[in-house]
């Protein structure tokens, strides 16, 4: 997402190419990303918990609407772990 101010106001712009090359960033470090809409918390696929996407269903999963990118946490992840301190 990028922001724009114009006329004192600002405008965010969705970059689904600048999303993808994140997503496939997080590949490369051996992690699994996940589609999460934006401004929600809830994966976007349905079975997301058995889905593992490579590098060529990524453009499909985070293209036209605006989306965050979730890990899977865990084996799927090189054992990745989240805690809330």
């Amino acid at each position: 997402m990028q922001n724009i101010t114009t006329n004192s106001t600002t405008q965010s712009i969705y970059s689904a190419s600048q999303t993808i090359e994140q997503a496939i960033r997080y590949l490369n470090q051996g992690f699994a990303p996940v589609p999460v809409k934006y401004r929600e918390k809830a994966p976007t696929l349905p079975k997301w918990q058995e889905t593992m996407l490579s590098e060529y269903d990524l453009p499909r999963h985070f293209r036209s609407e605006a989306h965050n990118i979730g890990i899977h946490l865990g084996a799927r992840s090189n054992g990745l772990v989240d805690i809330d301190i």
